[in-house]
């Protein structure tokens, strides 16, 4: 009898020992978490610096990836390419704000990493199929009704 528990396998012998399920024995459980660790930080990392002049060699240098690693480790985990990942975030960003600031368009697509705000507002319309305008009159406290 065999149970792994969260990187740690219970062996079912007489004496019930504990072992680790470290790179030797288990090499696809450490290489897994060691994946989600690193598809964490480059989400993190995305989120804080959102309005950087992202590209797909900056975001492998980061990681201290190859860009093929990359390209692997966002299809991987977030089932989308590292610049479609970032501008996923992006707007995510923007609809938060949208819903909770009055700030004009422009400045919350700036302010969100897009460069001007008719690239913001095709992108935004496309992933939420909505304008911002409208957005934001159906989701800020300030706006709806109007």
């Amino acid at each position: 009898m065999c149970l792994i528990v969260v990187g740690w396998q219970v062996a079912g012998q007489a004496r019930g020992e504990l072992s680790l399920a470290g790179s030797a024995a288990h090499p696809q459980v450490s290489g897994q978490l060691r994946g989600e660790r690193l598809a964490l930080r480059l989400e993190l990392l995305l989120k804080e610096a959102l309005t950087e002049p992202w590209d797909i060699a900056r975001m492998a240098g980061a990681l201290h990836l190859s860009e093929r690693q990359l390209y692997r480790l966002c299809q991987q985990h977030f089932a989308l390419a590292p610049m479609a990942l970032l501008q996923r975030l992006r707007l995510q960003r923007a609809a938060l704000l949208l819903a909770s600031r009055a700030d004009p368009v422009k400045q919350l697509a700036e302010q969100c990493g897009f460069k001007n705000e008719y690239h913001f507002s095709t992108a935004f319309k496309r992933q939420h199929g909505l304008a911002p305008s409208h957005y934001r009159r159906l989701h800020h406290p300030a706006f709806k009704g109007r």
